[in-house]
């Protein structure tokens, strides 16, 4: 027998619920529930959008452990649809295997895998605890991967923000003809919140003129054109070489040829830290 029900689930209601979890359940993840109820305590959770917590008619949990341990840690209270089934265990074993949505399904806009892609590092950036890399890697933690909800937070919150960035970003990508669209957004935006932007919109100006007229960024250009181009890390050494070049521009220098170029990544996560009010190089 398969039935359903709308339920207010408080706190209490969520802790009894929880004590009858279904042992093969996943390991919860802290860090993924402390961010949920983040969102919950913020009134940016849905709990009517049509995702159903799963019990069986024995009362155990097959599924929604994640969302009610959240709500037990937020406080908060929240109407869910319960549905209730027979033979539990036995249909546990096909729950989600659907295709799992990425962030972009949920964005209906133009771009919208470049607005998912940087809203996904600059969320890491701007509200994780991480060294650049990690952010670039989606990780606030090492262990700890970001996830839609908290993407789609970001988005939501900053997505005039993003939107020009990435508008910007895709003159850069078909100017370079190579390089992550996101990249070129995340330079941007980072350094409209952690650097000196003075020269930035003559940079990307220059950038993306068909015949560039300062060297540094002509030598910009090649050197993400060179390094993509022998199957480098795409995101990575397209950003370290963004930053690289403005980095140069920015102190008057002109340049033959771009070295070193992941020392930028480590300045940037030095403005990034300083920002943060952390201690630089910690």
């Amino acid at each position: 027998m398969y039935w359903t029900e709308i339920v207010t689930i408080t706190p209490d209601v969520a802790s009894d619920m929880l004590a009858r979890n279904y042992s093969h359940n996943r390991n919860v993840s802290d860090e993924y529930i402390n961010q949920l109820a983040m969102i919950m305590r913020d009134g940016r959770f849905d709990s009517e959008n049509g995702q159903t917590i799963v019990v069986g008619n024995d009362g155990v949990l097959y599924d929604g452990q994640q969302r009610l341990s959240a709500i037990v840690a937020s406080g908060k209270t929240f109407r869910f649809i319960v549905a209730h089934i027979d033979n539990g265990a036995e249909k546990f074993k096909s729950m989600d295997r659907g295709r799992i949505r990425k962030t972009a399904d949920f964005i209906f806009e133009k771009n919208s895998k470049d607005l998912a892609a940087a809203a996904r590092t600059m969320a890491c950036i701007d509200w994780g605890h991480a060294p650049l890399l990690s952010c670039i890697q989606g990780k606030i933690l090492p262990h700890v991967k970001i996830d839609n909800s908290l993407i789609l937070s970001y988005y939501e919150s900053h997505s005039d923000e993003l939107a020009n960035a990435v508008a910007d970003a895709n003159r850069m990508r078909r100017a370079a003809k190579i390089g992550a669209p996101a990249a070129y957004a995340v330079f941007i935006m980072c350094m409209r919140r952690y650097g000196d932007d003075s020269m930035l919109e003559g940079f990307v100006s220059d950038f993306c003129s068909d015949t560039t007229s300062n060297p540094t960024v002509a030598k910009t250009k090649q050197a993400i054109t060179f390094n993509v181009s022998r199957g480098n890390n795409s995101f990575k050494f397209t950003l370290a070489y963004l930053l690289a070049g403005y980095f140069h521009m920015l102190k008057g220098d002109s340049v033959k040829q771009l070295n070193k170029s992941l020392f930028a990544l480590a300045t940037l996560d030095s403005m990034i830290q300083k920002a943060r009010g952390e201690e630089v190089g910690r």
